[in-house]
Parts: C-alpha cells; structure tokens; sequence
C-alpha cells in the first residue's frame, strides 16, 4: 500500500550549535527531536538518512572553547559531504541551541550555504525538532526565510505532524495550501499556512531513529559529553539514551517555555515498556533519560510504567523532574527499585499566594516537603527547584521561599537550585514584565540561559538585581554551613578559668563518663553530624580526652577541633598526646593583647601567659589554628589587636564573638556590649585584620552596618547540634533561637535566611536594625 511519502528522498541533518558559557539544559540530547521526526517520515515511505554533526569526527565529540562560547560538532564543509547524493530535500533541525530567531548567533546560516552548494538541487528546510524540558522561544518563520536567501521553509512546532505534509509538497506530491504550522517560499513572494494544526494522535507509534546513526559513536558522543560537563547534573557512566513518553504539560506556570502545549499527550506504558526492552536488547542500553516536561502529570499511568520498568531493572532519570502532588509511595518505591539516582521537584516559590497567584501553578508547598520526604525516605534525596524575583513578588515572599529551599535540605538532604525569574519570549511572564516596565533589558536580546542563574534582568519598587543576588548569597551561606553538619560536644563543664561572659557556668561540674559520650558521638554521626567541636567548661580538664579524640575518629567524624583557653596545652608533652590522638585543629580564645586585661577577664592570673605559650605548642605540632575573641565593653578597644596577635600566633580564621545571653552572661549586673563602640571597634578590626579571616558571630549584621560590608558575619547555628554532658541533644541554633527575635524589618531583608535574629535582651533595651544596612528593604531608584 503506496503511503504519502514514498520514494521520497530526505535527509535530516543535526546541525553544529554554539553554546553560551553558561548554558543550561542537555545539548548532546538536541538531536532526540529530530530523530523522532526522522522516524515517523520513514514510517511514511521516504528513504531518510540522519546526519549528526556531532559524530561526523568519528573519533571525538568536536568541541571548541573560544571567546564567543563552546562550539560543538563538524564544520558546515564536512556536515554538507556526508549527506548522501542527491536528496529530494533536507531537513535542518533548530532547538534552542541552533535557535532561528537568533541566526546569526548560530552556524545555521553557514551550515545552510554549504547544504546549497554540495546539494544545490535538494529543497532546504528548517524545521523545530523540540525536545521536552528544552525552552522553546517562539520566532517569526517569514523573517528567518527573508534572512537566509537558501531556505525553502520553516515548518513550526511539532514536527512529526507538521513536517510529512510539508516534504510532500516540495516533492510535488501535494499542494502546499492548508499546510499547518508552514512557512514556505512561492514565486511570489513567502506564504504561510494556518499556525494551528492537528498534532500527533497516537505517540505509541512515533519512535526515534536510532538505527540510523552509528550507535556506537552515539553512545560514546554522551559519555564525552558527560565527561565535559555538556550533560548537567545527570549520572555519568554506561550507555544511556534519552527517550521521550509524553508530550505538553497540563499546568500554566508563567514563565515556562514548553514547545509542545498544554494539553498533556502520553504514550501507553506499555508502549513505552517495550521500547525500552528492544533498546536494550539491541543496543545493551543501561540508562535511559525520559525528557517529558511533566512524565508523572497522569498518577496511574506513571505508577504503572515505574512499577514496569523496575520489574525489569531498568535504571532511568527524569531530567526534567516530577510534580510534587502527582507521586504517590507506590511509585516512589519502585523508582528507587529500578535505581534513580537524581529525582528533581519543582517547587518554584515557598509561599503559597506566590505559586497560586502569581506562577499559576497550583501546587501547595507541603505536597514538596512530602515529596521531600518521601525520596529521602527510600534514599533518593532530591534536587528542588526554585524561582524568586517575579514581578509582584515581594521580599518576605521570597524569604519564606529560601527558608524553604534551607529546610528541605536540612531535613532531607534535598539540594536547592535557585533561579531568577527570566521572562524568556513568548511566555506570560515576559509578557506581564515588558508591560509593566519591570524588564529593563529585553531577554529577546540576550542569551537567556545565563539569566536563569547569573543575573536577573527584573526591576522592582521593591528589588532589583541586586538585592536578588544578596538573597541568593544568603541562601548560599547557611546551605554551605549545612554541608558541614557539626556536633559540639562538652564531656565536662569543668573549667580553669573564670570568664565574665561564662555560658556555662550554671552546668553541673561533673566529668560524663567517656563510654556514655562515645555512644553519643555515634548517635551524632549517624544523625550526619561529619565534624566535631569539643568544648565546655574547659575540655583540657577532662582526664579521658585523648581517648575521647581517638574515639571521635573512629567514628568517622572527618575533623576533630579542640575548643579551649590553651592553658593546658602550654605542656608539650600533652599537646603530642592530643595529636597522636587524631586531633585536627584547636580554636584558642584570647581577649586581650596584653596580659593584664585578659587574665582579668578570664578570672586566672597567669593564664595569659600559659595561653600563649599553649598556642605556640599547638601551632609547633601541626594542628589548624582558630582564634576566638569574645567580645566584652572592656576589651572592645583591645579587640582588634587582640585578633592582629592571634593572625601572627598562626590562626587562619578569628572569630569576633558577641556574647550569648546565658549563664553569667544572662544576670542582671551583666552589660552587654554598647552598640556604638562595638561599631568603631569591628571598623578598625576590619580596616587593621592582619593575616587572619574574621568572622563575626552572634550578632545581626544589621546592627553593624559599615563592619557588614567589610567582615563575614556568621549567620544562625542550624546545622550545629549541641550534645550535654548528662546525655541530652539539641538544635543549636534553635536553642539559640530562643534567646532571639526579629523585628517586622526582617521578614524582607536579604540576610534573613541565613540570620539568627537579635538578641531579645537587646530588643528590650531598644536596639532595633539600622535603616543604613543595605539588606533591609528600600525602593529601588
């Protein structure tokens, strides 16, 4: 039976693409929509050959590094002389990567003049091969026919129902009136056909030519692409193909970019099933990549094919990742079944009016911390993803979506990826923003896949770019201290030394027995706890410390740091027992530059003296040295040389403290230092630092705002777990929460998420955040 395309002779050709510095997406997955086009003509009867610029080479992915971008695949010359001869016509692929819109930011035009001059009786045609997840950015066809003089039509949209009536047309096989999603050239003049058209009915039956390319190259093509970083955050290793099982995505959020629609089309799941069994029958494929925009978007189907392909061992990702209200345990288990290794969700925003109202998307925040939940429960730990800056968005807003990014990953290990709302063309988004003058800069312009993570073209009254690059340094800070998850542990509160400011001085004083704090450092490590403070009282004083050391590394813990005043480790000989040990770095506290001040603080004549030396025998025996200077009305003045000294002693890092409002620190006669002179006195730490990195600690950068722009403040203590002597565990930083509050300010300053708020003690004297910090919100010019 004579089909529509018989005898026809095509060729698609997969064309050379250049790449920003920081693209996004999967480029070595480009040419899947074209392969799938490629499929359905040769269903249709045409004798089709698939050229893919990147493996003409057939030895190495062609890639090339230069000032204008990555440039990936074969020269026009040699993609132009392995097209077989005389074709009926040629099939250029544009994806987001070769984009029409953009032509002379991309090789198109010349891979097009060298088609038409190997080829020059062949018809040239550039069509949209869309791959799901890719952002498609709609161009006008007429403008890309009059800007290529070589080209015969654009065929838009879908291609595997649009493409076969066009090829049949130009090879005379039918007329080219009525032809949808077609802009071709005519005698007189370039004709458009209708801009809408049926799409494909049944995907069961569209299936990518892979037998046309050397599989064997292929295969290879995305080893070296993942190798090279051309394949973001996907599992590296093995032969894996990428396959789609659904077209469109049912929900509207504004500013995606899909090419296939909103009306979500699937193929069967048993469909699917067997595609992937004779791909891996015929190619030994060991991976499959699923690029859908929304492959979870039907609940029973997506159970249905997760339970089938771990029933047969299929291991498989979703690039693209999962909506959050769609997965169901069932489901989840079996992805963990089949080996998924790097599940994403899209959350988007963590405040429930800015998903509903202003992305359209309709997904409550507590479906994503199920979600969350459910893959960290089956050990799959998520990517998330989330989008701040939109145009009616405001800064508490955004708040409550980085506190949610944090507290996904600190309780499910779930890795947050922020985004800047980019108005790509063509989406509401870019529509609302160029309406309301919000976009200064028009995105048309600009390559989008640097604006998604490098800067935000968005203007507010309430935020502008940069505001929205310190909210994402905040979320950065307090996820950087989550990586490192610490316990610090105090076996004694025994100490030698009688400090005004002492914390602890209400604890009972007696040593915990070495075999109960042991267990509790197991019990740390496998709450994820990786390294571990000793502190107090005064750990020197505990008699079973070395052993509490070794133990320490035994369990695992990567890095082991001494917290003490350093007296007793003014003798050699038991600073050796400690290193022998496996002690890694010690943190000496100091609060003078000169011994009568601090042996006044510290309550112990002589200690001074005995500190100093102890820090020189424990720089002498290679261990990490840090700094800690609490800071006191008496020694503000003495503060900066005091942290001068500690950089000469050899401490990499010196942490100016401000004291925590408990223990003595907590009576009545106890004075907090004024606001005033501990400003002059962080200024001219900053302005006289010496070797040493300070950090500021305790204090909200608001309350000092000229040190703040030139010192690191340390932010809240979440990822810190306090374990007591008597055998008890808490937050840190949520017991220090307690002692703390925010003021209505907070909720829209930039450090917010990473802030552990103000001390409330001085919020009952009055003090409140200084309207000269540059985090807190004010109108943009």
């Amino acid at each position: 039976m004579a089909t529509p395309l018989d005898g026809v002779s095509v060729a698609f050709v997969h064309p050379p693409i250049v790449l920003p510095p920081n693209f996004v997406n999967y480029p070595t997955f480009a040419s899947l929509g074209l392969l799938y086009a490629a499929g359905q003509v040769e269903r249709l009867g045409a004798r089709v050959q698939v050229v893919d610029s990147f493996l003409g080479s057939g030895r190495r992915l062609p890639i090339t590094v230069g000032p204008g971008g990555i440039a990936v695949g074969d020269e026009p010359r040699q993609v132009a002389e392995q097209v077989c001869p005389a074709p009926d016509v040629i099939v250029v692929g544009a994806s987001m990567f070769a984009h029409p819109g953009r032509l002379a930011r991309t090789r198109i035009p010349a891979v097009l003049a060298a088609l038409a001059r190997r080829h020059p009786r062949a018809a040239l045609v550039l069509a949209d091969t869309y791959v799901g997840g890719l952002d498609y950015i709609p161009y006008d066809a007429a403008e890309v026919l009059r800007r290529a003089p070589r080209l015969d039509a654009v065929c838009l949209g879908e291609g595997e129902s649009a493409l076969p009536g066009l090829l049949g047309a130009l090879a005379g096989r039918r007329p080219f009136q009525g032809l949808p999603r077609a802009v071709w050239r005519a005698k007189d003049g370039i004709r458009r056909g209708p801009a809408h058209g049926p799409l494909a009915g049944n995907l069961d039956d569209l299936v990518p030519a892979f037998h046309l390319l050397d599989m064997e190259l292929y295969f290879r093509l995305q080893l070296e692409g993942a190798s090279r970083d051309l394949i973001h955050e996907v599992p590296q290793g093995g032969r894996f193909l990428p396959l789609v099982t659904s077209r469109g995505c049912p929900f509207r959020c504004v500013f995606c970019a899909t090419g296939f629609g909103h009306r979500w089309r699937a193929c069967s799941s048993g469909a699917v099933l067997r595609q992937v069994a004779a791909l891996r029958r015929r190619w030994g494929v060991e991976r499959f990549f699923f690029m859908d925009d929304c492959i979870n978007a039907g609940r029973r189907r997506f159970e249905t094919l997760a339970h089938g392909l771990a029933a047969a061992g299929t291991a498989w990702e979703a690039p693209n990742g999962f909506r959050a209200d769609r997965l169901s345990g069932p489901a989840v288990r079996s992805m963990a079944r089949a080996g998924v290794a790097a599940p994403s969700l899209s959350a988007e925003s963590g405040d429930p009016v800015v998903v509903s109202r202003l992305i359209h998307k309709g997904l409550e925040p507590s479906a994503v911390v199920r979600a969350a939940g459910l893959f960290a429960r089956h050990g799959m730990p998520p990517r998330v993803h989330f989008v701040i800056g939109f145009p009616r968005e405001t800064r508490p807003q955004i708040n409550r979506t980085l506190e949610l990014a944090a507290t996904l990953f600190e309780s499910f290990g779930a890795e947050p990826r922020l985004q800047f709302a980019t108005p790509v063309p063509g989406t509401p988004l870019y529509r609302e923003a160029r309406a309301s003058g919000a976009m200064r800069r028009d995105t048309a312009e600009l390559e989008v896949g640097e604006l998604f993570t490098g800067r935000s073209v968005l203007w507010t009254p309430s935020f502008g770019p940069r505001e929205l690059r310190r909210f994402a340094g905040a979320l950065a800070r307090r996820l950087e201290q989550a990586r490192h998850k610490k316990a610090l542990l105090a076996p004694s509160y025994r100490c030698n030394s009688r400090c005004t400011f002492c914390c602890t001085d209400t604890m009972p004083r007696r040593d915990a027995p070495l075999r109960r704090v042991v267990a509790l450092l197991h019990d740390a490590r496998r709450r994820g706890a990786r390294q571990l403070d000793i502190d107090g009282g005064e750990p020197t004083l505990y008699p079973a410390l070395p052993r509490l050391i070794g133990a320490a590394k035994e369990a695992g813990f990567e890095r082991v740091t001494l917290v003490t005043n350093a007296r007793m480790a003014a003798y050699p000989s038991f600073v050796r027992r400690l290193r022998a040990a496996g002690l890694d770095a010690a943190a000496v506290t100091l609060l003078a530059d000169r011994p009568e001040l601090h042996d006044a603080l510290s309550g112990a004549p002589g200690s001074f003296v005995e500190a100093a030396r102890g820090i020189a025998n424990l720089k002498a025996a290679g261990l990490e040295l840090f700094g800690n200077v609490v800071l006191v009305p008496d020694n503000l003045e003495a503060a900066p040389p005091t942290a001068r000294l500690l950089g000469r002693l050899g401490c990499r890092a010196v942490n100016l403290m401000f004291p925590v409002p408990l223990g003595r620190a907590a009576r009545a006669g106890f004075r907090l230092p004024a606001l005033a002179p501990l400003r002059r006195a962080l200024v001219r730490a900053a302005s006289h630092a010496g070797p040493a990195r300070l950090v500021v600690h305790n204090l909200a950068p608001c309350l000092a705002p000229q040190a703040a722009r030139r010192l690191e403040f340390a932010g809240s203590k979440q990822s810190t777990e306090m374990i007591f002597a008597h055998g008890s565990h808490v937050n840190f930083g949520r017991m220090l929460a307690r002692l703390a509050d925010y003021v209505p300010e907070c909720a829209g300053c930039t450090e917010r998420v990473a802030c552990g708020g103000i001390w409330k003690r001085l919020l009952h004297d009055g003090v409140r955040p200084d309207p000269r910090f540059a985090g807190l919100p004010r109108r943009s010019p």
